[in-house]
């Protein structure tokens, strides 16, 4: 599935948040545990369990570019 929607939409729950996601050719609906949008703390929690998929990897090439360039 492409990772760029045309438009993404959720709704004002902090938790339990719904999220629509429209794509050329289809959309696609998400139950959202933390809606990052409501504040940090959701943001956070939202990027350690929703988003993990994108989490994880960014981290991990983060760190991975600190061991090769940092000193």
């Amino acid at each position: 599935m492409p990772l760029k929607a045309k438009r993404v939409y959720r709704d004002n729950r902090r938790t339990n948040s719904l999220q629509l996601r429209e794509y050329d050719d289809h959309w696609t609906v998400q139950l959202d545990r933390y809606n990052p949008e409501a504040g940090l703390k959701e943001f956070v929690l939202h990027a350690l369990t929703d988003a993990r998929h994108i989490t994880v990897p960014c981290v991990l090439g983060a760190l991975g570019l600190l061991a090769l360039f940092g000193k």
